[in-house]
């Protein structure tokens, strides 16, 4: 089984977002995203972000027929 890794924030789930994650599981077989966590968004995106709880961003990702798993990243210091 070919495993493929993405990662990023996916606060606000859209079209480019979606079309990315689908071409990256027609690499492999199995696909693993990488989520950051709220205090990183805040910090690359600004204080009024993430909009969504990271288990909220999980749960979104979830639902996508595409994604396999998804894995919540710690706060990096």
């Amino acid at each position: 089984m070919k495993k493929v890794l993405v990662g990023g924030c996916f606060d606000l789930l859209h079209f480019g977002h979606t079309s990315f994650l689908s071409a990256a599981k027609m690499l492999g077989d199995y696909l693993v995203v990488a989520l950051e966590s709220d205090e990183n968004v805040r910090h690359s995106k600004g204080e009024t972000r993430p909009i969504h709880s990271q288990q909220q961003r999980k749960q979104m990702l979830e639902s996508l027929k595409f994604v396999d798993e998804v894995l919540l990243l710690p706060p990096m210091k």
